[in-house]
């Protein structure tokens, strides 16, 4: 197998005849537990123009008491509370300053990554059968995914190599996959090519919550796989799918059951617009007359990355395959 994803240069309506998803039924299967799974699916959604984002290190200097007051209400809801409390307005002179700053941050090529959970095969039903439980691992805010970013930062130490963030989610990935060579430097065609991880293992851990009638699956954390496990695991119960902008076709897009969601993030791209991925895609949905196979969104980790600077908001609502 074979899937190159490296960082580029620069930085649907559903149709009624959708059908109709049991998710109690299907969330009941999920056990809670830290199960052996792979990284099925690496989906390219395109060059996004992220949030603007918010941090205490640097100062602002106003002429007025209002523009500075104005800065502290909108970073308010880009800080986490114990940031936020640090943020004071102080007087120089004829000048006001305020120790927070808001900047928008470069464009970035982002990407979606799934791991079926072949610790815990589930019953879908129908013409799907059983097949691993399948959980996106980015968050999502309101049914909206976040992608992560392939944006990388400048060397962390003496000798060491431009590559993602020490703390981001795609570093984890490359970590617990055992793929270092993504991040490390040792061997160059491998430097940040994120497709490495795909039909790799890794350990997700998972906790099944019920809220009055309804049943939700929390994905707590990833981790690599203990020596005496590694053994055990069923690769055969998974078929890796990477999909990027320039290696996309109708049938990788079936194979994918590749879900509305992710069609909709990648329509958002800045680079979407005559595309290969659009072409494909328009194919696709003639194909399924607008409808976009799904499976469940589970709700998102909590692992070391980067806190992001619009609250998160978990959504637990899909479609399977």
């Amino acid at each position: 197998m074979s899937f190159n994803l490296k960082p580029q240069g620069s930085t649907t309506q559903h149709s009624s005849n959708a059908p109709q998803i049991d998710w109690n039924a299907i969330n009941k299967q999920v056990e809670t537990d830290n199960h052996t799974a792979v990284i099925s699916q690496i989906v390219d959604l395109g060059i996004h123009t992220p949030p603007l984002s918010a941090n205490i290190e640097k100062s602002t200097e106003f002429d007025t008491r209002e523009e500075a007051e104005a800065l502290v209400a909108q970073v308010e809801t880009m800080l986490k509370k114990s940031d936020f409390e640090k943020v004071k307005i102080v007087e120089q002179g004829d000048k006001f300053i305020v120790n927070a700053q808001v900047r928008q941050p470069k464009d970035r090529q982002e990407v979606a990554v799934f791991a079926d959970l072949v610790g815990n095969v589930i019953d879908y039903g129908g013409e799907i059968g059983q097949k691993p439980y399948r959980a996106l691992l980015n968050k999502t805010w309101k049914g909206e995914i976040r992608g992560l970013g392939l944006a990388v930062v400048p060397p962390q130490k003496q000798g060491g190599v431009w590559t993602f963030a020490p703390n981001s989610m795609l570093t984890e990935l490359a970590k617990v996959t055992r793929q270092n060579t993504i991040t490390d430097g040792t061997v160059k065609n491998d430097l940040n090519n994120i497709g490495l991880i795909l039909g790799k293992s890794l350990m997700v851990d998972v906790v099944k919550t019920e809220d009055g009638d309804k049943v939700y699956v929390n994905v707590k954390g990833i981790s690599s796989v203990p020596s005496a496990l590694a053994k055990m695991i069923d690769y055969s119960l998974v078929n890796p799918v990477g999909i990027s902008f320039d290696d996309v076709s109708v049938e990788s897009l079936k194979a994918a059951g590749i879900r509305g969601s992710i069609i909709k993030k990648i329509k958002q791209a800045n680079n979407y617009q005559g595309s290969k991925m659009q072409k494909v895609i328009e194919a696709y949905e003639a194909l399924n007359n607008g409808e976009s196979q799904e499976q469940p969104v589970v709700k998102q980790p909590k692992p070391k990355v980067t806190p992001t600077t619009v609250p998160e908001e978990d959504d637990s609502e899909g479609l399977p395959f």
